[in-house]
């Protein structure tokens, strides 16, 4: 059975950073954790522009409401990069081994013509869960679901699956105590609740044409095995 993937382009700035870290580890450089550390920032950065900020430009939720998701989008951005910062600037060489390895198994080229891209695999049932959707979507100027509840949860539920392995993927791979664990937890889960409230007001309030835009948006990050 072929896996299913989210996958996102490297922006020339991450493609950068990202060889610039692995090459720091092949080479013993003890700057490599806050090299990947930066690039981990630039992820980040990415997926909550992807995710939040490029919705909220067709978003009708008004003027405040637009003023909390940008400093949702803000604090989610610090936080994760002052995690980084912590988690990776002094992690020790044989832990940024495996980050590497780990790193480096989530670029993938899927012969598409689309390049390398950073991905993350889907289980079958969620991957099956975004089709039933697209397929809904269908080809029209305008997607009306019958359940929107379901829509929004699709899309809570892809930005778990991006936290939990783009970020905490890498997290996984340090040997952390238990002061340590605790603070990343309590900094991941206020995250995911503030996107979760995020998306649902979000999403829920795009019309029927921009929401057709977004689906379609979002699809286009879809990838299967060759």
């Amino acid at each position: 059975m072929k896996k299913h993937y989210i996958a996102f382009p490297l922006s020339e700035s991450l493609i950068s950073k990202s060889n610039r870290f692995l090459e720091a580890v092949s080479a013993r450089d003890n700057k490599a954790g806050a090299l990947f550390a930066d690039a981990s920032n630039d992820l980040t950065d990415m997926l909550i522009e992807i995710l939040l900020l490029e919705p909220l430009q067709q978003a009708n939720i008004g003027s405040m409401g637009e003023k909390l998701v940008r400093i949702c989008a803000s604090t989610g951005a610090k936080v994760s990069h002052m995690l980084s910062a912590k988690l990776f600037n002094k992690a020790p060489m044989e832990e940024l081994d495996k980050v590497a390895a780990h790193w480096q198994a989530n670029l993938k080229d899927f012969q598409d013509g689309k390049g390398w891209r950073i991905s993350t695999p889907i289980a079958p049932d969620f991957a099956q869960h975004i089709e039933n959707m697209l397929q809904e979507r269908g080809t029209s100027e305008e997607y009306i679901p019958k359940d929107m509840s379901k829509v929004v949860s699709a899309y809570e539920q892809l930005s778990d699956i991006l936290i939990d392995d783009m970020f905490l993927g890498y997290t996984r791979q340090l040997k952390l105590g238990m002061i340590m664990n605790g603070v990343l937890n309590t900094g991941v889960s206020s995250v995911k609740s503030a996107i979760h409230s995020v998306m649902h007001n979000v999403i829920g309030s795009l019309h029927p044409r921009q929401l057709a835009e977004y689906v379609d948006h979002t699809a286009q990050f879809r990838s299967i095995d060759p």
